[in-house]
């Protein structure tokens, strides 16, 4: 009896256990139904959708880790985010790691009134391949887009005055950068890794580089090109300073940028004067010009007319046509005699055995007789 109490006993503390481990197992959040608030931010997210959305004013707070971001549970399976404002609201921050690792990310529009984009904010959005910038952003922070691996291009909005460590570190597919403003420092490990990075533009005037800013990068300072350029247009005149070609666009200068432009020809004109004129670029549009004078024909040097009278090609068509015509009708003729003269032979043929066989029959009826 005792024996049976104990084993009683011990199945009902391992029937608690059970339940007790799953009663935690289903205290996670579960992805396809969470939302709540966060410091006067509300969140939402659809299932159907997998849209995670922001709705409220201020700042989105910091987290001190990915981990600790409300939506966290969802992060995975986020494939979009509206960031929305209303009633007088706008946020003006995106907190540290806000949407960090959200790996079926795609696009993101922040909105106008953000200000600042925190540490890590979207890092590691692995498939993140267009990003849009408000006017109204003062700072991009460290690591704010660090391993966004499929992001092609991007524009920093001359707003921009800091540009954080490791900003766009890991961006291994980006080729363009375009910074329309004056960031003061170009920090460490900025562009680290872009190994297909081909194009910064930039006006680097008083901008300070980090010696480690381009470290793994397909290009480093020297290959910044600065963001205006020169349009150099090519005004052909005459002597009486009357235009007679413009050549617009006929080259594209970087400042400080020197070249040789040389002057296109014209037919029946002749140059006067230099032939080659120095450029450099400044940010503004350069116009060179040069001078050309008409040519006077030669008369006495003509070329010679053809002494050979020139062959329409029509004419050889038809004589070919005629020739073939011709020789159809003669094989048709031929073709005929044989088939007549094969009708006669064969008739002349078949009377001669005839009259060989009349021949012998006479024969044989006369030995009859005898």
């Amino acid at each position: 009896m005792k024996k049976i109490f104990k084993i009683f006993v011990l199945a009902a503390l391992v029937s608690l256990m059970v339940l007790a481990l799953a009663s935690c197992g289903n205290s996670a959040a579960n992805p396809d139904s969470v939302s709540g608030d966060w410091e006067g931010v509300t969140w939402s997210y659809d299932k159907e959708s997998h849209v995670l959305t922001l709705t409220g004013g201020g700042e989105i707070p910091d987290a001190n880790t990915p981990a600790d971001v409300p939506w966290n549970a969802v992060r995975a399976a986020v494939t979009g985010v509206r960031i929305k404002t209303g009633d007088g609201k706008t946020f003006t921050k995106i907190g540290n790691y806000a949407f960090y690792g959200m790996t079926k990310l795609a696009e993101i529009e922040v909105p106008a009134g953000v200000e600042s984009v925190g540490k890590c904010a979207f890092a590691f959005c692995s498939v993140l391949d267009e990003v849009s910038l408000p006017n109204t952003l003062v700072e991009i922070g460290e690591a704010a887009f660090e391993g966004c691996a499929k992001l092609p291009s991007i524009t920093v909005p001359a707003s921009v005055t800091k540009l954080g460590a490791r900003a766009f570190a890991f961006c291994r597919e980006l080729t363009a950068v375009t910074v329309e403003g004056k960031p003061e420092k170009i920090n460490e490990w900025c562009f680290k890794d872009c190994t297909k990075l081909e194009s910064l533009r930039m006006d680097t005037s008083g901008v300070e580089f980090d010696a480690a800013a381009f470290e793994g990068a397909a290009i480093g300072k020297d290959s910044v090109k600065s963001l205006h350029t020169s349009v150099v247009n090519i005004l052909c005149k005459d002597e009486s300073g009357a235009t007679i070609k413009t050549v617009a666009a006929a080259e594209v200068l970087e400042v400080e940028e020197t070249k040789e432009i040389s002057a296109p020809e014209i037919k029946d004109y002749e140059i006067v004067g230099e032939s080659k004129k120095s450029a450099k670029g400044n940010g503004e549009p350069i116009e060179l010009e040069f001078t050309y004078k008409k040519v006077e024909s030669d008369e006495t040097d003509t070329t010679p007319e053809a002494t050979e009278p020139t062959v329409e090609t029509p004419a050889p068509k038809k004589k070919n046509l005629v020739t073939t015509v011709i020789a159809i009708v003669i094989f048709a003729v031929v073709i005929i005699a044989i088939a007549v003269g094969a009708f006669f032979l064969i008739r002349s043929d078949k009377k001669t055995t005839k009259d060989s066989r009349t021949v012998r029959k006479n024969n044989d009826g006369k030995g009859k007789k005898k």
